[in-house]
């Protein structure tokens, strides 16, 4: 399947697809960074807690609580709880359940029978990788993420374009595995930029989105090709990844012919327990207040010019 917005398709044909890969080699966390406070969102263990039964509503004749559980890219946590109040205002018998994760891992979640309402992607590989498995119910883009350049604080290494990658000074760049969004189209983006073959003996692979941030906050690599509004919502959570956020500095990746806007697609689960409630989630996600809330925290609206 082709992926990719740098390449010339139509916007449909954009929203066209992986599984998670454990950290094996760097001792660094494998999902969203736990610190001593918690983001801004009703965090839920993320694998225990997906649905099996319907957990018991309220007693004594009172009408019974929905649980609407929805897995939550750690990238929209601190988005989640007022996208949360936001949909419970209009259910007011409907509890969302948010399970926060790094979206890498998601796909194994689904693939091993998990069935939440709703999924939130981060990208679009993760979610066509589960619609090629036919666990796509319901599909809907709902934002774009754009891929950056991050080098740390102050840029020490005058990185100023992606062509710079391929110059000696750089000599390690970490780039995420093909099977997650964030590889697949940085890997793409340095092929349209001409430099791949320059760069491919630096590249260090990371597994997950939020080890991108790590390698270079710690000076494990001098760049790496990450969303950058992972960077803006780590700012939102808790000390220790606010500690490698403010190391970081963002160059943008502009490149002709390529444009590094990736559609982010959210789908209910087939089997899942309430797939009309999950769609009514979904359309709400394309509502402008919603649009407005996930704007704040780096990405773009529905609306927002594209470069295709």
């Amino acid at each position: 399947m082709a992926h990719g917005v740098g390449r010339p398709r139509t916007l449909m044909s954009l929203l066209s697809g992986l599984v998670l890969l454990a950290l094996t080699t760097v001792p660094l966390t494998t999902g969203c960074p736990r610190t001593q406070e918690e983001p801004p969102t009703p965090e839920v263990g993320p694998v225990a807690e997906l649905p099996g039964e319907e957990p018991g509503g309220s007693s004594g004749g009172e009408a019974e609580t929905t649980y609407l559980d929805v897995l939550v890219p750690c990238a929209y946590a601190p988005a989640m709880t007022d996208i949360t109040v936001l949909f419970e205002e209009e259910h007011p018998d409907v509890t969302i359940r948010p399970h926060v994760e790094n979206i890498a891992l998601f796909p194994g979640y689904v693939l091993e029978g998990h069935t939440p309402d709703v999924l939130m992607g981060v990208g679009d590989v993760e979610v066509n990788t589960l619609q090629e498995a036919d666990k796509v119910d319901y599909r809907q883009p709902f934002c774009f993420v754009e891929i950056s350049l991050v080098v740390p604080k102050g840029n020490p290494k005058g990185i100023e374009s992606v062509e710079d990658l391929a110059s000696d000074k750089v000599k390690s760049l970490a780039v995420g595995t093909e099977d997650i969004s964030v590889g697949y189209y940085g890997r793409e983006l340095l092929k349209k930029a001409g430099v791949w073959d320059q760069v491919k003996d630096k590249v260090v692979d990371a597994d997950m989105p939020v080890t991108l941030l790590q390698f270079t906050g710690q000076g494990k690599t001098d760049a790496s090709l990450a969303y950058a509004a992972c960077v803006k919502a780590e700012k939102e959570k808790g000390e220790a990844m606010v500690d490698i956020a403010s190391k970081l500095d963002l160059v943008p990746c502009e490149i002709d012919d390529y444009c590094p806007a990736i559609p982010c697609p959210a789908v209910s689960i087939t089997g899942c327990a309430h797939p009309e409630l999950g769609q009514e989630f979904i359309d709400l996600l394309t509502t402008d207040p919603v649009q407005e809330i996930i704007a704040r925290y780096g990405f773009l609206k529905l609306s927002d010019p594209k470069c295709f």
